[in-house]
């Protein structure tokens, strides 16, 4: 009996296609929404925590003042020297590095371009690279201890795509111009390439001694924007880093600046996508409730327009559980099909943004589209359906089969 309910119900939507395919059409576009939003929100997130996670846990980051959103080292404020030194002593400390950066223009043959320098101490840029643990180089060498004029630079310089689709491409031993302080110009030579990360400004950056960022640019040989730490191995990295705090504090005589663990960025960074894939979702839902309507109205109407049906049914047995189970199934199905080409469409979508992000330089992205997406979607669809079909069905089941047969 049961199953002759289902064959009702899926002969109903069969014979009214082009209905069905309407009123399904809400509940694509919101599930549709829901998958592509939050596979995009969830790779995205995952990517940049994989980004981050290659930089270690055993890092801290100090930089002065209020930090704004950018780079690290957008402090208001300055390190100093002093503050580096402190640093360095504290215990669990293994390592410690300052870096100072500019945003200033580079030019290469006639072409010109804006991005960012970034200077570190006068030492072997190769310990360098190996302390930070982000980097690696891809061609060339790293510049010895105070090599000056020699500079190492993104893949994406040297590709020639920073300048344009069609840019000159550099290689070692190629000269590359700074723009400093008040127009001033000095030519450097290319000692390495960096690895690309796959973001887009990371691959843009131009690295240099601090000796000579500090003659370009005019600054104070003993202020930094940002100090890199690393962690020995067997120290608690958060208790590390309060005692670094307290230090500087003792120092500085006040607390205008920031200390951060990776472990933290991350935790910040989570919260902030937690917002945002909450928004997506509630815009998405948006979507959903109006599918949630289309479905009703379809089942109201399907209601009206086989009265008599119902009658005759309930004339030769139908029970009124029969008849709900019927109107029930029916939604169900309808916002089981929406849900399905919701996934696939979103699906489609979310791939077509990867392909997008990954030709425009961000090649650390992908979107992430777990099997508990798909399957929560699926389950979404149908209760939404479902829900929507409750009241319709139950006014089919509760029709008087006199009442029904004499409907016209």
């Amino acid at each position: 009996m049961f199953t002759d309910y289902i064959r009702i119900s899926l002969n109903n939507i069969r014979q009214r296609k082009i209905r069905s395919f309407l009123t399904v059409t809400g509940v694509v576009i919101g599930i549709m929404a829901v998958v592509a939003l939050i596979s995009i929100g969830q790779g995205l997130s995952s990517s940049v925590k994989g980004e981050f996670e290659k930089i270690g846990y055993d890092k801290i980051i100090i930089q002065g003042g209020v930090v704004t959103y950018g780079p690290p080292g957008s402090g208001s404020e300055t390190l100093t020297q002093k503050d580096l030194d402190v640093v360095r002593k504290v215990r669990g400390v293994d390592s410690a590095t300052a870096s100072s950066f500019k945003f200033t223009q580079i030019k290469y043959k006639k072409q010109t371009g804006v991005t960012t320098i970034y200077a570190y101490p006068d030492e072997d840029f190769a310990d360098m690279f190996a302390e930070l643990e982000t980097y690696e180089i891809k061609y060339g060498s790293a510049p010895g201890k105070s090599e000056r004029g020699k500079v190492c630079i993104g893949s994406r310089i040297a590709s020639g795509k920073f300048w344009s689709d069609t840019g000159p491409e550099m290689d070692i031993r190629s000269k590359l111009t700074v723009v400093g302080e008040g127009g001033s110009e000095k030519e450097f030579t290319v000692s390495c390439i960096i690895k690309e990360t796959g973001s887009p400004q990371d691959d843009s950056v131009v690295y240099v001694f601090m000796s000579d960022f500090v003659e370009i640019f005019n600054s104070p040989p003993d202020e930094f924007s940002v100090i890199y730490v690393k962690i020995k191995d067997g120290f608690n990295v958060d208790m590390v880093s309060d005692e670094i705090k307290k230090e500087l504090e003792d120092t500085r005589g006040n607390d205008d600046f920031q200390v951060s663990t990776l472990g933290q960025v991350i935790e910040t960074f989570d919260q902030v996508f937690g917002i945002l894939n909450m928004v997506l979702i509630g815009i998405a839902a948006i979507s959903l409730v109006v599918g949630g309507i289309g479905i009703m109205n379809t089942i109201y109407t399907s209601v009206l327009e086989r009265t008599r049906e119902i009658g005759v049914m309930k004339a030769i047995g139908a029970r009124n559980s029969g008849i709900l189970v019927i109107f029930l199934f029916e939604a169900g199905t309808l916002g089981l099909i929406g849900g399905a080409i919701g996934c696939s469409t979103g699906i489609f979508i979310s791939k077509i943004v990867e392909v997008i992000a990954q030709q425009s330089g961000y090649s650390f992205f992908q979107s992430l589209v777990s099997p508990e997406l798909i399957a929560g979607s699926l389950l979404f669809s149908v209760i939404v359906g479902m829900i929507a079909g409750i009241l319709p069905a139950r006014q089919a089941s509760r029709l008087k089969p006199v009442d029904a047969l004499r409907y016209e």
